[in-house]
């Protein structure tokens, strides 16, 4: 899990944040769809016997869509699906896992495809809709970036923390994002960037229950996985940090 624990060290506030930076400026409205990640086909895709979040995340692996998952039940870590998939496109794979519940959507946003549920809070009772006047990276890895991202989100809601300790996972130092700097983009879009942007993809997923995301656990909000070949099951420790 490119999360990991999340403790984070103090330093990494004003190495990242120094206003030394240099790098290009994005405005969040410029962010431009994908469209193109629906329709690309797929030739064959084994779906058999995952959890629809794992069968997700081994579809954007294997096909190098960046992923966002804004909603996971204890149904969507657990109950297997039964098909494979052939001569289709990432939309018709998609339409097919999520066609057991109606309440599922999705959507490309920034260039990730972004899977959600129409239960899904909106405005401030949605912490991944929370704006954020500035985000700043160097060159780092994605899970650096994230760390980054938390305490950015945590220090608007706690002013009056001043400082991080701990440590955390820095993940793959080879899969590298930035530099960056973003103003008045929202959580979810900042997230969007980074799984996209980083040398390989990668998918950001919520680690809290539905209903839930208009607080920020000490744990965070999400966890970052960066797709491994060969890929690998997340359900079970996904269970374990959410339920």
């Amino acid at each position: 899990m490119g999360r990991g624990r999340l403790g984070l060290h103090a330093l990494a506030l004003s190495f990242f944040f120094s206003p030394a930076f240099h790098g290009s400026v994005l405005h969040a409205a410029q962010a431009q769809q994908s469209p193109t990640i629906l329709s690309k086909h797929v030739a064959s895709f084994s779906g058999r016997g995952l959890c629809l979040v794992d069968a997700l995340l081994r579809l954007g692996g294997q096909e190098g869509v960046p992923l966002g998952v804004e909603y996971v039940s204890r149904e969507a870590l657990a109950k297997p699906i039964t098909e494979d998939f052939h001569n289709t496109t990432v939309k018709g794979i998609l339409e097919r896992l999520l066609a057991g519940d109606k309440g599922y959507t999705w959507r490309v946003q920034e260039g990730v495809l972004v899977v959600s549920h129409k239960s899904v809070a909106s405005g401030e009772a949605n912490l991944l809709n929370r704006v954020l006047p500035t985000f700043v990276i160097r060159r780092c890895s994605i899970a650096e970036a994230s760390n980054v991202l938390y305490m950015s989100l945590n220090s608007q809601l706690h002013p009056e923390v001043r400082g991080y300790a701990g440590d955390y996972n820095p993940g793959d130092m080879q899969n590298l994002v930035g530099p960056l700097e973003l103003r008045n983009a929202m959580v979810r879009q900042v997230l969007n960037r980074l799984v996209s942007g980083a040398n390989k993809k990668a998918a950001w997923v919520v680690r809290v229950q539905p209903g839930s995301l208009d607080r920020l656990p000490p744990g965070g909000l999400w966890t970052i996985i960066e797709y491994e070949n060969p890929p690998r099951q997340y359900a079970q420790e996904l269970r374990r940090e959410i339920f």
